[in-house]
């Protein structure tokens, strides 16, 4: 009855007296009680008179009313009505007034006022021993946590939702409830990744949805069971978390698993509030430190998916690495490369960004210097390692050029229906690598983490651009005329 919002009613010809026909009458039934015979219901007046019994004999004097006209002298031809609403006569049952609320409902029994019902003083009415609370109850079997539960269903948020075409519209979504082992964080920003602006331009893209991951909250709502966080923290929770238990996992290629992509943030993070599945707390949600920003905490997820990508590369000190595009997930890549010990090449065609590749120590160059300037900082070999992260398969003819024999190329981004115009002949005589790697795992998480509470890792000064939620869509005009570094949107 609970889950299906039903309600229950008192019958007007609620029988007091014998056993009901048809099983126990709604005022005397108890999920607790056992099955059999109804109990028969005995009533006391409030100030000590003699108790007044039921019988099970339908004789004037055995009756319920042939008791209490006895007891408190009413005239015999005054018959109380009795009347579903209203409040009634004091069960002396040995329960809490609590439990005996709950079995009754609200539909407690009275003496109606119009046939002299105010003639039995003596009785107490049930708000008393029930409290003005339970008093008010009016039928609802729904108890005040069901309710406040179904009333924040029904609530709206704000979000920015991706429709059909690529079309980013502000609209009211459902308000996302904590369930056991979960969070619900009100989310204090989260980052525009580059992920989210492909999915405007893919045609296969679930729609309607709400975009972001890189999400930043504090918790207002933790489910039972939820160990490690509480209300008020400030948590860091990123998108996908593998099951830890399938062939994948348990050979290190977590993204892989076939739960990693069927799990995600609800609705997602261009919203005012987010739930947080519970595998998600478990393996992929931290605290942030009082001293990481916000902005700086958005970048665990895609400094883990950066860190992977190295961390495969299996770079040793003195390696050349060529970094091919310099947005934020470049100006990332510079960094991770020089921390293992390489001497780092960032190439961009636009020339504007050359400082960014200065400011972290790297060499800037743009594509037509860039297998010169590699050979030049490799020895004559050529780089160890190409890291491309923009320009999809257009770059690889040129990148070939600048990778020494043995090198390794990786793909850390691709374009949707592109196509390797490189020939499996070269490949083959100089014993190219080439690699992909896809998001991070719980692990790479948390050396992600580590790093940015450490403050191994520059990022605050990589956000370029700090927008509100409906602003959104010029957020991604910026990015896409390459105006912005990197976008950061709070509700």
């Amino acid at each position: 009855m609970l889950h299906r919002d039903l309600r229950l009613h008192g019958s007007v010809r609620t029988r007091l007296c014998g056993e009901p026909r048809h099983g126990a009458a709604a005022h005397q039934h108890h999920p607790g009680r056992r099955r059999g015979r109804a109990q028969r219901p005995r009533v006391r007046a409030a100030a000590g008179s003699a108790e007044v019994r039921c019988d099970r004999r339908r004789s004037a004097s055995g009756t319920l009313w042939g008791r209490l006209r006895a007891t408190h002298g009413l005239p015999g031809g005054t018959r109380a009505r009795v009347l579903r609403e209203g409040l009634g006569v004091v069960s002396d049952r040995r329960r809490p007034s609590a439990r005996a609320g709950r079995d009754h409902g609200p539909d407690l029994l009275r003496a109606a006022r119009g046939d002299r019902g105010a003639a039995i003083p003596r009785l107490r009415r049930a708000g008393h021993t029930l409290g003005a609370a339970q008093g008010r109850h009016r039928g609802a079997l729904l108890d005040e946590w069901h309710a406040r539960r179904a009333a924040e269903r029904k609530a709206r948020v704000r979000a920015v939702v991706l429709h059909g075409g690529g079309h980013l519209a502000a609209a009211d979504v459902p308000r996302p409830a904590a369930g056991p082992g979960e969070l619900l964080l009100r989310l204090r920003g989260c980052g525009l990744c580059g992920s989210d602006i492909a999915k405007l331009a893919d045609p296969g893209a679930r729609v309607p949805a709400v975009l972001g991951h890189e999400v930043v909250g504090d918790v207002v709502e933790a489910g039972d069971g939820v160990r490690g966080f509480g209300v008020g923290d400030r948590v860091v929770a990123a998108h996908h978390v593998p099951c830890g238990a399938c062939h994948y996992c348990w050979r290190g290629s977590e993204s892989m698993c076939r739960a990693f992509k069927e799990s995600n943030l609800d609705p997602g993070g261009f919203a005012e509030f987010v739930r947080v599945p519970a595998g998600n707390v478990r393996a992929a949600t931290f605290r942030v430190p009082d001293h990481l920003t916000d902005e700086e905490a958005s970048f665990v997820e895609p400094l883990a998916c950066c860190l992977r990508a190295v961390e495969r590369a299996r770079v040793q000190p003195g390696d050349t690495a060529l970094v091919v595009g310099l947005g934020s997930i470049g100006c990332l890549f510079l960094q991770l490369f020089a921390r293992a010990g390489a001497q780092v090449v960032g190439v961009d065609q636009d020339a504007s960004r050359a400082d960014l590749a200065r400011r972290f120590g790297a060499t800037a160059a743009l594509p037509a210097d860039a297998a010169t300037l590699a050979r030049e900082a490799s020895g004559g070999r050529g780089a160890d390692h190409v890291m491309i992260t923009g320009g999809a398969a257009a770059v690889l003819p040129w990148v070939v050029e600048a990778v020494r024999d043995g090198g390794a190329l990786h793909y850390f981004a691709g374009g949707p229906g592109d196509t390797l115009p490189i020939p499996l002949e070269t490949l083959y005589h100089r014993e190219l690598t080439l690699t992909t790697t896809y998001s991070s795992s719980p692990a790479t998480l948390a050396r992600a983490f580590w790093l940015l509470a450490a403050g191994k890792v520059d990022v605050e000064s990589l956000v370029s651009h700090r927008l509100p939620l409906e602003r959104l869509a010029e957020g991604v005009d910026l990015v896409r005329r390459r105006q912005a570094l990197k976008v950061y949107v709070t509700p």
